[in-house]
């Protein structure tokens, strides 16, 4: 499989979970390989979970407030502070470790064959750029499930849109389809 270039995207829905793709682009096409669900990627847990550590330390301190005894103050600031520890704890020890794990287990699909990676998950596919009416790159930092670095929309059979993962370099990820698709290429670009 000759492999031009790659980067990681999340198929943003909204009523059940997203999805996590793995986006090679080929000289012909691109393969969608799916790599997990919306828990895959320990920097959207790190987006939710530091607001719930943060949670239990505000609900100890409005807790406080709420309280007449001059003990309680503290008392239930540190409640918070452990809850909210704990539940940090929690998402640490049951999605940024095994996240971390799998990417590493990500570089090994860059050695598979297209058809041994399409064959893997029933969710995987691919779009030939002859398909490909159009494709729209927008950089965005922030959207309704957390972080990201961008916007990518393609346009082939039916118009499907997806979040550039965080923690890639937008401009990469820009310049890579506007290099293979330089006709079909609309929005911010490089």
């Amino acid at each position: 499989m000759d492999v031009v270039g790659s980067f990681r995207v999340n198929k943003v829905l909204a009523v059940k979970g997203n999805t996590q793709y793995l986006l090679f682009f080929l000289k012909d096409r691109i393969l969608f390989i799916q790599t997990g669900g919306q828990f895959s990627d320990f920097r959207y847990i790190l987006g939710y979970g530091l607001p719930v550590l943060f949670f239990g330390i505000l609900a100890g301190v409005m807790e406080t407030n709420l309280s007449n005894s001059e003990d309680a103050p503290a008392l239930y600031m540190f409640i918070g502070a452990v809850f909210g520890a704990l539940v940090g704890f929690v998402i640490v020890q049951k999605f940024i470790k095994p996240a971390r794990k799998k990417a590493t287990q990500l570089e090994n699909l860059k050695t598979m064959s297209e058809e041994q990676l399409l064959a893997q998950n029933k969710n995987n596919f691919m779009i030939l750029f002859q398909d490909v009416s159009r494709i729209y790159v927008e950089k965005s930092s922030s959207g309704l499930n957390g972080p990201r670095t961008g916007i990518i929309t393609i346009e082939a059979f039916i118009k499907d849109t997806y979040d550039i993962a965080p923690g890639q370099n937008y401009n990469e990820c820009a310049s890579l389809v506007s290099t293979l698709l330089p006709d079909k290429t609309h929005g911010y670009l490089v």
